[in-house]
């Protein structure tokens, strides 16, 4: 089984389209970091994709990720991008 790190964007607008099932089915288990989490339940989020990620599907699993100062180089980024890229790099 394949395990993919994901960000916001492909999960979200798979989910409003409804083609959030397209991922486990190409790749198994995807790992989202907590901001990533955060995003896709946070009440600004579409209705369906907060839904749906309220209580997260078995083939995706939230990971914390601690940011440490030598990641500056990321900071022009968002939380859950920085995050994203820092728990793809430790898997």
């Amino acid at each position: 089984m394949k395990v993919i790190v994901s960000n916001t964007s492909p999960l979200r607008y798979l989910s409003v389209i409804g083609e959030q099932d397209l991922l486990p089915q190409l790749f198994g288990k995807v790992l989202i970091p907590t901001a990533v989490y955060q995003e896709l339940a946070h009440e600004s989020t579409p209705d369906r994709v907060q839904r749906y990620f309220l209580n997260p599907p078995t083939w995706v699993e939230v990971c914390e990720v601690k940011i440490v100062d030598d990641n500056s180089s990321l900071l022009h980024l968002d939380q859950g991008e920085i995050e994203a890229i820092l728990l793809a790099k430790r898997k």
